[in-house]
């Protein structure tokens, strides 16, 4: 078993671009998910304040992972056809609207 035979691939560097997308992308969900997580502490005792069921509290909270589940397995099946620089950029640009639409306090 001579080792010395074998060569020895040089490891792929990620270019600079490459690592600030990577980086951009990494923060982009980082702070998207901080935007639900922020629910959970406050909503549920406003929720009940307005005469909503643990039960639907629930299911508001379970609806959003579900319907994250089931549109990333119907996009992620048309995302060569979309591109994914558009469907990225849509996709931030709609969870930012709809985290935005969501803060203002009811009247």
């Amino acid at each position: 078993t001579d080792e010395a035979e074998v060569p020895l691939e040089e490891p792929r560097r990620l270019s600079r671009d490459q690592v600030f997308t990577l980086i951009s992308t990494a923060s982009i969900n980082f702070s998207s998910m901080i935007c639900y997580s922020i629910l959970g502490p406050f909503f549920p005792q406003e929720a009940v304040k307005k005469g909503v069921s643990n039960t639907i509290i629930g299911l508001i909270f379970g609806c959003f992972a579900l319907f994250n589940f089931l549109t990333s397995l119907i996009l992620g099946k048309y995302l060569v056809q979309i591109g994914t620089k558009f469907m990225f950029v849509a996709g931030m640009f709609i969870s930012g609207s709809a985290t935005i639409i969501f803060g203002p306090p009811p009247r």
